[in-house]
């Protein structure tokens, strides 16, 4: 699928009556052709575009982007949360976070919760996740 015919079903799956059916399909061809880098970023910058809409719990989108390897998609859920954080897009985050054993690779990822947490000019929705996750994740430090 091309870029701009993801960027058309994205925005069709947007306006559709059952917007979660509408992930399912959509994941659904894009699955087909294997997951890559290039259809995880649109599917974030989608959520990072659409912060209010329902992507579910965690919903097709997020269950899609996971099915790339951790080594590939983690840095591309940082650098969405990093340029603009989501309530959807933190909790991706948190559950990378959660997967990760390693203290540094940990701590790194800390950082990016707290610099959200932190900043006044992030959606407040997703500075309130950020905080509510960097909660727990000290506490389990």
């Amino acid at each position: 699928m091309t870029p701009s015919d993801l960027s058309k079903r994205l925005e069709r799956a947007k306006s559709a009556t059952d917007f979660i059916e509408a992930q399912h399909e959509l994941t659904q061809d894009l699955a087909a052709a294997g997951p890559n880098a290039d259809s995880v970023t649109a599917i974030l910058q989608f959520m990072e575009a659409n912060p209010d809409l329902d992507f579910g719990t965690p919903g097709p989108f997020v269950h899609f982007v996971e099915r790339l390897p951790r080594s590939e998609y983690d840095p591309l859920v940082v650098a969405s949360v990093s340029r603009t954080p989501t309530t959807h897009t933190v909790w991706l985050l948190n559950r990378v976070l959660n997967g990760t054993k390693a203290a540094g690779a940990r701590n790194g990822l800390i950082r990016v919760l707290r610099t959200v947490a932190e900043d006044p000019g992030a959606n407040e929705a997703a500075r309130e996740r950020a905080k509510q996750y960097l909660d727990v994740q000290i506490a389990q430090l």
